[in-house]
């Protein structure tokens, strides 16, 4: 239910990208940013308007609205009440704000309210109360649309007392409904159409519900003291805080999917450098390392003479890199300039002597400044690499040292200090493993598999991969066009970012507050031409969770 300011009923209000007191806001038949500093009675300012919708429905009001996964606006209109407690049915509308204006996306519409979405389903919920049910439609993350309306909960054939009001979903997919008229909010798993859970709450008119707090575990429910025939006392109207749900939200916000570079060849290994403040990363077989300011916008990039892997800042300088050249592990300087000259320092070491048709592929520094970096054979014209042809490596002060071999393609690297654990990937085993890991000595052992892709019905290959600092791993997804978040104790999909592009290579968490993932992407020919924006890197932002700075290589003293 809407509520009512100065300018008329408020029917949401939700927070403007990038701006700390900027907020877009449904007022009446109207889309406002308005700026408002939060405190108590402060005057709010009209910024700008966005748009209006049914100029045509004079008794009509916007009621919920929520912004998709990449910040576009969703929302409905309801109608005036009439003689009693009864709206006029189905003079309300559903809409999208975006760049290409106010859409209208369906009509006949008597109360609109809950929305929610699911990226990994491909899923819009979506909730017109008085059918006392709940929708479901197919949604397109790039535009926006929302086609095959169907439904996939019935609240009278489920038994549940109340209409259908707002609603959110949780990392597993669920959806939470308020019951308004059923002073509860009910979980719902819209894959099978059954109740899982029930809440109650100590107010008749339970409104809506979304979840944050730190972890954003916490449910927030909203409530409303409309007397529609009988008295509403306290606590009914308050908003409401449940705890030890055992389920997380995501977050409120928009993720935000930006190209930042033009496309290259085999965008890979991306290396954050705080005290820089750039992103390295490199294009393999362009033979090109490049760094972005994400400051100023600015992207530079040179040539060496060989394929080359990853760049990892050394430890103590500014402007010294190891580098994975071929089959070599090299000391280069490099002033960052775009197409200066690169001075090779030193060669720490040259591994696969006996097999020359191997290169180096994806390469990390461990929290102790050791690097670890993978090897694999030749590639074919159709994409497909020799069969086991690759080794894992470990460069510290006692040298080069395999630690094993009968690698496919040697990908993703991940440590958690707190779990001793060290996460790895090969990317033709179509799964994510752990090894235990012991810090002091650089040791990994005892190898288990914590996550299946096949089995969780992820198309695509692993390919590089970050830890977040919940010990959550992301990991890019080579032919899906997306990142997954997964939780490495439980195997589950906790978030899905979709990338327009098909062959993501790889992952790193920077920027000022450690809360942006960068992710490379690749525009090989395999069979099909990748037109651009494939190949770009990418800058996502909005995502609710940090990464921990990428380690530098600590240079020893022996080399």
């Amino acid at each position: 239910m809407a509520s009512r300011s100065d300018y008329g009923r408020v029917g949401f209000i939700i927070p403007v990208e990038g701006a700390a007191d900027q907020y877009v806001v449904g007022v009446e038949h109207t889309f406002l940013v308005i700026h408002w500093d939060g405190e108590e009675g402060s005057n709010v300012e009209i910024i700008k308007e966005l748009g209006e919708v049914d100029q045509d429905a004079p008794n009509t009001f916007l009621n919920d609205g929520k912004a998709d996964p990449r910040g576009r606006l969703f929302a409905g209109t309801m109608c005036d009440m009439g003689p009693g407690v009864e709206f006029i049915p189905e003079k309300g509308a559903f809409y999208r704000l975006d760049e290409k204006g106010v859409t209208q996306l369906c009509d006949k519409i008597t109360i609109s309210n809950g929305l929610a979405w699911d990226l990994q389903e491909k899923a819009f919920y979506y909730i017109n109360t008085v059918e006392n049910k709940i929708r479901r439609y197919d949604y397109d993350v790039e535009t926006g649309e929302i086609s095959n309306q169907r439904y996939i909960f019935d609240l009278k054939k489920n038994k549940m007392t109340g209409g259908p009001d707002g609603m959110t979903i949780d990392t597993e997919g669920y959806l939470w409904v308020a019951l308004f008229n059923g002073s509860a909010v009910i979980k719902v798993d819209p894959k099978i159409g059954t109740v899982v859970d029930k809440v109650p709450i100590p107010a008749e008119q339970v409104t809506s519900v979304t979840f944050g707090g730190p972890n954003l575990d916490i449910l927030f429910v909203t409530t409303a003291r409309f007397d529609l025939g009988s008295e509403q006392k306290p606590p009914c109207g308050a908003t409401f805080m449940v705890t030890g749900l055992g389920a997380k939200g995501h977050p409120n916000m928009s993720v935000s999917v930006k190209k930042v570079t033009e496309p290259v060849l085999i965008g890979e290994g991306p290396h954050w450098d705080a005290e820089a403040q750039a992103l390295y990363f490199v294009s393999i077989d362009e033979m090109t390392i490049h760094k972005y300011v994400p400051e100023t916008g600015l992207h530079t990039k040179t040539k060496l003479d060989g394929r080359v892997s990853f760049i990892i800042s050394v430890e103590g300088t500014t402007d010294h890199f190891v580098v994975g050249l071929e089959r070599k592990l090299v000391i280069i300087k490099w002033d960052g300039g775009e197409g200066s000259k690169v001075e090779i320092i030193k060669e720490l070491a040259e591994v696969d002597t006996e097999l020359p048709t191997n290169r180096l592929n994806d390469g990390k520094v461990d929290p102790k400044g050791r690097l670890f970096a993978g090897s694999l054979g030749q590639m074919t014209p159709s994409g497909e690499f020799e069969k086991e042809k690759g080794s894992l490596y470990r460069l510290d002060e006692r040298g080069c040292v395999k630690l094993f071999d009968r690698i496919n393609v040697a990908n993703g690297l991940a440590w958690d200090l707190k779990e001793k654990s060290f996460y790895y990937i090969d990317s033709m085993d179509y799964k994510i493993s752990r090894y235990d890991y012991d810090v002091e000595s650089g040791n990994i052992s005892n190898k288990s598999y914590i996550f299946d892709l096949k089995k969780n019905e992820v198309n695509g290959g692993p390919d590089g991969m970050t830890i977040d600092t919940d010990g959550n791993l992301w990991v890019a997804i080579f032919y899906e066009s997306c990142v997954l978040k997964v939780d490495p104790r439980s195997g589950n999909i906790l978030d899905k970012v979709v990338i327009p592009a098909n062959q993501i290579t790889s992952v790193t968490f920077g920027g000022r507050n450690m809360d942006t993932l960068f992710v490379t992407t690749a525009s090989l020919n395999l069979g099909e031409e990748q037109k651009p924006p494939c190949g770009a890197t990418f800058m996502v932002t909005g995502l609710g969770v940090r990464g921990h700075p990428d380690a530098k290589f600590k240079l020893p003293a022996n080399y």
